[in-house]
C-alpha cells in the first residue's frame, strides 16, 4: 500500500467534518506515522508481532572485536525498543555443527562435519586417523584406472574407479601399467572428506520467551548460545549462520509514492487512528 492511498482517505475523512482547517501536509503525514507506530505496538502487545516482523539472514564469519570468544554481526535495522527483546524478536534458527577434529580419531561413514566455513561428508569409515587435512572438492576429481595411459600431475585429485576411493597426487606420474596399485602407491594420499557446501546445517530452533535472561559470559559453550544487545547479535563460536525474525523500529515514511510496509489488516485501523489524532488536533486548535 502506498502512503498516498492512506493520505487520501484520511484527508477525505477530515474534510468531511471540517472543510476549512489549518492542517498541512506534514500534519497528515505525521498523524499517519504516529498511528502506524501505535497500531504496530498493539500488534506486538497482543502477540501478533509475526505479522509485521522482518527476517534477516546473518552470517557470522569473524570473532567479535571486544569479545573474541564469540562471533557478532550487526542487524540492518534496530529492534523495536518499546518492548522487551523477548517480545520484539519472534523467533530464530541458529545453524550449528561440529568440526573435523585435528587429532587421531575414528569416524563412522556418513558423518557431516565442518572445517572452517565448509561442510564435508565422509562416505567411508575412517579408522584411527588424523583426517583433518584429508578433504577434497568433488568438482576437481579425475577418474583413474591402473594403466589407463593418462598423465597425472601433483595436486590432482583422482578417483580409483575400481574402489571409488579418492586420492591426492603427491608426485606426478603416468598411468602406464607399471605404477603401484593406489593403496600402496607412494605418490598418492587417500582423501576422505568430500565437500558438500557451506557449513550451516542441522538447524536448532531457539524460542525467545526468555531471551532477556541471556547474557554474555567468558565461556559460551551452549550449543546455541546467543544474545542481542542494541543492533548487535552475539553467538557462540560454533554458529556461522542464523535467521532471525523480529519487529524493527518504524522508519517514518513521508513520500506519498513510497510503500508503507504494514499488513492490509492494519490499514483501516491506521486510517481511523490517524483521523482521531487529527480530529483531536483540530478540537485543541478550536479551543485556543
Amino acid at each position: 500500500m502506498l502512503l498516498k492511498e492512506i493520505y487520501s482517505d484520511v484527508m477525505s475523512r477530515v474534510n468531511a467534518i471540517k472543510q476549512e482547517h489549518n492542517l498541512f501536509y506534514y500534519d497528515f503525514v505525521n498523524a499517519i506515522n504516529d498511528a502506524i507506530v501505535l497500531k504496530r505496538n498493539e500488534y506486538v502487545a497482543a502477540g501478533n508481532g509475526s505479522q509485521i516482523a522482518t527476517r534477516e539472514a546473518l552470517y557470522f564469519t569473524t570473532p567479535d572485536y571486544y569479545y573474541p570468544y564469540v562471533r557478532s554481526v550487526e542487524l540492518s535495522s534496530s529492534i523495536l525498543k518499546d518492548f522487551p527483546v523477548s517480545k520484539a524478536v519472534i523467533s530464530a534458527v541458529a545453524y550449528r555443527h561440529a568440526d573435523i577434529a585435528n587429532v587421531v580419531k575414528t569416524y563412522a561413514a556418513g558423518q557431516n562435519l565442518k572445517k572452517g566455513l565448509v561442510l564435508y561428508k565422509n562416505d567411508q569409515l575412517i579408522t584411527a586417523l588424523n583426517s583433518y587435512t584429508l578433504t577434497y572438492n568433488p568438482k576437481n576429481v579425475r577418474n583413474y584406472k591402473l594403466g589407463n595411459e593418462l598423465v597425472y600431475t601433483a595436486g590432482d585429485i583422482i578417483k580409483d574407479i575400481e574402489t571409488d576411493y579418492i586420492y591426492s597426487v603427491i608426485a606426478g606420474f603416468t598411468a602406464d601399467g607399471t605404477e603401484d596399485a593406489p593403496a600402496s602407491n607412494a605418490n598418492l594420499t587417500r582423501l576422505y572428506w568430500r565437500e558438500t557446501g557451506p557449513s550451516h546445517i542441522m538447524p536448532a530452533f531457539k524460542p525467545f520467551d526468555q531471551i532477556d535472561e541471556l547474557v554474555l559470559y567468558s565461556d559460551m559453550s551452549r550449543a546455541c548460545a546467543f544474545t542481542i544487545k542494541g543492533t548487535t547479535v552475539y553467538v557462540s563460536d560454533n554458529i556461522t549462520f542464523m535467521t532471525i525474525d523480529f519487529v524493527p523500529e518504524w522508519t517514518k515514511v513521508v513520500d506519498l509514492d513510497a510503500e508503507v510496509d504494514i499488513p492490509m489488516s492494519m490499514a483501516t485501523a491506521v486510517k481511523l487512528t490517524a483521523f482521531d489524532i487529527l480530529r483531536t488536533k483540530l478540537a485543541g486548535a478550536a479551543n485556543e
